[in-house]
């Protein structure tokens, strides 16, 4: 379950998708439009998140303290109400109050007795001139806060998704860095290559937890979108690498086959946000489209944006997944290629315990960690885990699932 609960009015969710925004790529949050499904108990899912959460941010916005939705505070069946009241007599949960687009705290005498403890507790201010810094400075707090004892969701049998990827892509974060430096332009290309188990989406995840592609656009306030493009294997093996990514690109992005040309052109001059598209690519497609295909669709990529460089970065993120160890790209002549996803060994993995994002949830467990790269039935060969397989294993002695 989520280690943060986000507890909002309506009429304030513009700013508190902003505040999900912010802590989304570094902790698990729970947010209820995202996270409760239609069909979902919506009270059960409530009353659950509450019950693993250990930080909650209590956003207040400009319509928090409306003399409408303070009235609404007095009926005890009022959900805001409900999710307050619940935190606030929980010890191990620490409930922050977050001032946002110039809200103020309300008056005492304006809330009902059961919340006026909310009082009590000193305000986060999240102001909109200074979102950046102050968003950072929460996520460093957030991080001290959660990372001084071992949280109840990892006994509960729970863990962050992206945790076991945290684990190392230091070569590849490297690469791509050059590889970016190096094509000196806003719509770079990168090739993640590896055998299937290295869990190339896993890396994706990595970055994305850590804002590592933020820092690099330029744009860690804003964030960067990833979609995933499904693409027209028939095209690409006739060599229509341009016509593929364009109906990739209305499918996918625009999500209408019918968009015009004037259409793409506004999206590809301004995508709103910065995007990373990402092309799922089998050893078995490259063997079908042939040797061209890679160069053939990087070349198209660059040639999109023939009129102009767009307003916001534009990365096209190609995964070549092997189907076998052996096998392997030319890389030679191939622009941004990342250095090949390999296996991970007990230095890796010694390193990974050690990070502040792993720690909370190995403690007391990282002897059953190491020792996976010593067990047969997870190594592919003495000593060395796939990433994919150490995912699996991992979750499951830090959940207590692992015999």
């Amino acid at each position: 379950m989520s280690d943060i609960f986000i507890s909002y009015r309506r009429a304030d969710a513009g700013w508190a998708g902003r505040l999900l925004e912010c802590l989304e790529d570094r902790f698990d949050v729970f947010f209820d439009t995202e996270d409760i499904d239609s069909g979902d108990l919506f009270p059960e899912r409530i009353e659950s998140a509450l019950a693993a959460c250990r930080v909650c941010c209590v956003a207040i916005g400009p319509e928090w303290g409306r003399p409408r939705q303070l009235r609404r505070l007095a009926d005890a069946r009022d959900w805001v109400r409900q999710e307050i009241v619940g935190v606030l007599g929980r010890p191990r949960v620490r409930v922050i109050p977050l001032l946002l687009g110039g809200a103020n705290m309300p008056e005492e005498a304006a809330l009902p007795e059961p919340l006026r403890p909310l009082l009590q507790r000193n305000a986060f201010i999240l102001s909109h001139d200074k979102w950046k810094s102050d968003c950072d400075e929460l996520i460093r707090r957030m991080e001290g806060w959660l990372s001084t004892q071992a949280p109840e969701g990892a006994a509960r049998g729970e863990l962050p998704p992206v945790l076991p990827f945290l684990c190392d892509r230091v070569p590849q974060e490297d690469g791509l860095v050059d590889q970016l430096a190096a094509q000196g332009h806003r719509h770079p290309v990168c090739i993640v290559h590896g055998y299937l188990l290295e869990a190339h989406e896993g890396f994706l995840d990595r970055l994305r937890h850590r804002q590592f592609l933020g820092d690099l656009f330029g744009c860690r306030e804003l964030g960067v979108a990833v979609c995933r493009l499904e693409w027209n294997r028939e095209a690409a093996a006739a060599g229509l690498y341009q016509d593929l990514l364009k109906r990739a690109l209305r499918r996918n992005v625009l999500k209408r086959l019918t968009a015009t040309e004037a259409d793409l052109k506004a999206l590809l001059a301004n995508p709103g946000q910065p995007l990373v598209l990402v092309m799922q690519v089998s050893w078995a497609d490259l063997l079908a489209c042939g040797e061209g295909f890679l160069p053939g669709v990087t070349q198209a990529w660059h040639g999109l944006f023939a009129a102009g460089e767009p307003a916001w970065p534009m990365l096209l993120w190609i995964n070549v997944a092997y189907d076998s160890m052996d096998q392997a790209l030319a890389t030679d002549t191939l622009p941004g290629v990342l250095p090949r996803l390999g296996p991970i060994t007990q230095g890796h993995v010694q390193e990974w315990l050690g990070q502040d994002d792993v720690r909370r949830f190995a403690l007391g467990q990282e002897a059953q960690v190491l020792a996976l790269t010593q067990d047969s039935s997870c190594c592919f060969e003495p000593g060395k885990l796939h990433m994919q397989d150490f995912a699996d294993h991992v979750r499951q002695v830090l959940t207590g699932r692992r015999a």
